[in-house]
């Protein structure tokens, strides 16, 4: 789990790959499903939920109900302010 959740901090900041929410919320979530807690409030603050508690219960919410595709408008989002 702890390599799962290393290897989306990577590609959510960009540091020794190229940068690509996509990549790091599906491998958050990869951990995130296997109980990692940290995982989990790392995918609610790629999903938009900065304080460390909304995070912790979005990454929840989004692992529960199997929600990716809901939060996908929030990682383009992102995107689009890291390219302004």
């Amino acid at each position: 789990m702890w390599a799962q959740n290393g290897l989306a901090s990577k590609f959510n900041v960009g540091r020794g790959v190229s940068r690509d929410y996509e990549e790091a919320a599906k491998w958050y979530r990869r951990a995130a499903e296997q109980g990692d807690a940290l995982a989990q409030d790392n995918l609610g603050r790629l999903y938009g939920g900065f304080r460390r508690a909304t995070g912790l219960r979005r990454g929840r919410e989004v692992v529960s109900k199997g929600a990716l595709s809901s939060a996908k408008p929030t990682i383009d989002e992102r995107r689009q302010r890291q390219a302004a």
